[in-house]
């Protein structure tokens, strides 16, 4: 069994059924846009008060992308989980500042923290 979020990409269950396993995918969760916060989200962007916007998935890039819509966001610096996510990134023309070494949550907040270390 394979719980993973509807949408996914097919690399990791193709790899597995390669390798001989038998996969079942159970998706458990979908990545979807929240619209309500479009304002709160539109101030935020807008008061210099953000340091980083981190993106987990290429999913969270394309909902960030769609909801931010004309805020100059691409100004922040962004973090990405890893090359995947920092690639979809680059699709909206912007250059990671960060990218995780380690594809986990804890690689990304280190990857920051070490970002900020060096300065």
């Amino acid at each position: 069994m394979l719980p993973r979020a509807a949408g996914s990409r097919p690399v990791l269950p193709d790899e597995l059924i390669k390798a001989g396993a038998i996969v079942e995918e159970v998706h458990i969760y979908k990545a979807e846009l929240e619209k309500e916060n479009k304002t709160v989200l539109k101030d935020l962007l807008e008061s210099s008060e953000i340091d980083y916007i981190t993106f987990t998935s290429s999913s969270t890039v394309k909902n960030f992308a769609e909801l931010a819509e004309k805020v100059p966001w691409q100004k922040i610096p962004a973090a990405c989980i890893g090359p995947i996510t920092a690639e979809t990134l680059r699709d909206y023309g912007v250059e990671p500042a960060v990218e995780a070494e380690e594809f986990t949550m804890e690689g990304l907040v280190e990857a920051i923290a070490k970002k900020n270390r060096a300065g």
